[in-house]
């Protein structure tokens, strides 16, 4: 671990770790309905791979840090219906280019030491990234048999998830690696954390990855998720 790198793991076991405990109070006063939590009782002991909709939330600095409460509201609840911990793959740089140098020498690294510091599994998502660490981490949470939320969209969409919303190879990539199910969910109104404010939570079906395509996956994420957006509505 390289000077910048242990910056961040300090960061974030520090202001990282305060954050997130104050979010994940405010869930609870959140009016959530919930539909399908059954789909998750049936993979109890078994690791899987749950994929959202993933909408920017209300206000720049919420956006900025990845504060949304889409995230903490699929934590919440399936701990709560299932005594389990999600796992969140959450990216640990901007996902766009900067100048090289800055990325390499502080960016990424303090990106990588924050987000692993708060229990996220850390991914780099800027152009080149290399993600062995990310993998592995995978691997190890996969092979305890841990639940793992991935946001196949990548990045917050400022509009819902729709026909025209790009579902990326990665999600589609790790269920076909480590033979994982996948849970689609939808949530609705998850962009504000505003108490009293109301946000439908549905999971659909979980479906088995063997023998498809990454291409094919992608098209069937893409597909349930808009079907549990229809349903809600």
């Amino acid at each position: 671990m390289n000077t910048i790198e242990a910056l961040g793991t300090f960061t974030g076991e520090t202001l990282g770790k305060t954050l997130l405990g104050h979010f994940r109070s405010r869930v609870e006063h959140l009016r959530l309905d919930v539909t399908g939590i059954e789909n998750l009782r049936e993979l109890a002991g078994h690791s899987y791979l749950l994929v959202a909709n993933h909408t920017r939330p209300k206000g720049a600095i919420l956006t900025a840090f990845g504060l949304a409460p889409d995230a903490f509201i699929l934590e919440r609840i399936i701990h709560d219906q299932t005594g389990r911990q999600l796992k969140i793959v959450a990216k640990s740089d901007k996902g766009q280019w900067v100048v090289r140098p800055l990325q390499r020498t502080f960016q990424q690294p303090f990106g990588h030491g924050f987000k692993k510091a708060m229990g996220f599994i850390p991914v780099r998502i800027n152009p080149g990234s290399y993600n062995r660490t990310f993998v592995e981490a995978f691997r190890r949470e996969a092979e305890a048999g841990n639940p793992i939320l991935i946001f196949p969209q990548g990045l917050y969409w400022t509009e819902d998830f729709n026909e025209y919303t790009e579902v990326k190879d990665g999600a589609a990539a790790m269920a076909l690696k480590y033979h994982l199910r996948i849970v689609p969910s939808y949530l609705q109104g998850a962009n504000s954390w505003e108490a009293g404010h109301e946000v439908r939570l549905l999971f659909g079906k979980h479906f088995d990855t063997a023998g498809f395509t990454k291409q094919d996956i992608g098209a069937l994420i893409k597909r349930t998720i808009l079907d549990l957006k229809k349903a809600a509505e």
